[in-house]
């Protein structure tokens, strides 16, 4: 069983384009922010601005409050949440090994759906200390829990600054260790994963591209680095490639730009079904 493929893959479903950890908002006041800290996360606002500031200001000791929301106060379905949760909190323990016991003590108090979540970024931080506890856990675990255990035992975590995403999980992934860490490697795999569709014919490869194009558009808005790394990639690409770079960047400097490439995708999408084409996936 593929672990990454458990949960969420869009890559057949445009509408998904959106998920939690893909884009996170900074619009928040930075007023608000400074009223945060140091308090706990009650709220999907708190939450967001969180994650969104992680890397320029690591709020480490509201990690357990983050988690605790997620499994009881957000509203976002699970399948949306896997992907970006292992790669951000997976990223944050394995920096962060000294404190995994006292993360750990919070996932057992989590309910299944919180566990389901936690173990996946527990298997990505992949220490002695989480590998122990996930074999210890599928001796009690049932169900879907147990299947994920069970998987997630059986594979080897990935490096996830090294992989080139496939999928939606794939891609979430990185927007989360990008999220925990500001790394840029983060950013140029994820355009190399965009940039492997340009050019590619069918329903497929035309919502992975999409996908990409929209997270990195939506991304620059919020994070300079993101900006800054697709500006310095246009002149690395050529053709068809350096023109999807042009229109990611010109998007991003737009309000609506993230909005309207999706827009366009979706039009395009329609037209295709209209004259016959892609029809298997009309219910999307």
């Amino acid at each position: 069983m593929n672990v990454l493929a458990l949960k969420r893959d869009p890559s057949l479903l445009l509408a998904s384009l959106v998920g939690l950890l893909m884009v996170t908002s900074t619009s928040l006041s930075a007023s608000m922010n400074n009223q945060m800290a140091g308090f706990e996360i009650t709220n999907q606002a708190a939450l967001d601005l969180f994650v969104a500031n992680y890397y320029r200001e690591p709020r480490i000791n509201q990690v357990s409050s983050a988690m605790v929301f997620l499994d009881n106060g957000s509203e976002i379905p699970i399948d949306n949440l896997f992907g970006g949760v292992v790669g951000f909190y997976g990223t944050v323990f394995r920096n962060s090994p000294e404190r995994i016991s006292g993360w750990i003590s919070v996932v057992e108090g989590l309910s299944e759906r919180g566990q389901y979540l936690f173990f996946g970024a527990l298997w990505l931080a992949n220490t002695p200390r989480t590998r122990g506890y996930l074999e210890s856990k599928l001796v009690t675990a049932h169900g879907e829990l147990k299947e994920l255990l069970q998987a997630l035992i059986q594979s080897q975590p990935p490096d996830i600054r090294e992989m080139v995403p496939q999928n939606g999980v794939e891609g979430d992934m990185l927007w989360g260790g990008f999220l925990a860490t500001g790394d840029r490697i983060y950013v140029l795999n994820l355009l190399k994963a965009t940039m492997q569709w340009v050019g590619k014919e069918g329903y497929e490869p035309f919502v992975k591209l999409n996908m990409g194009k929209w997270s990195l558009a939506a991304n620059a808005q919020s994070h300079r680095v993101v900006r800054q790394v697709l500006e310095e990639q246009v002149n690395a690409y050529q053709g068809e490639e350096r023109e999807t770079v042009q229109e990611i960047l010109s998007k991003s400097y737009l309000p609506n730009g993230p909005d309207l490439i999706m827009e366009e995708a979706k039009r395009i999408i329609n037209e295709k079904q209209k004259g016959g084409v892609w029809l298997e996936f009309n219910e999307q």
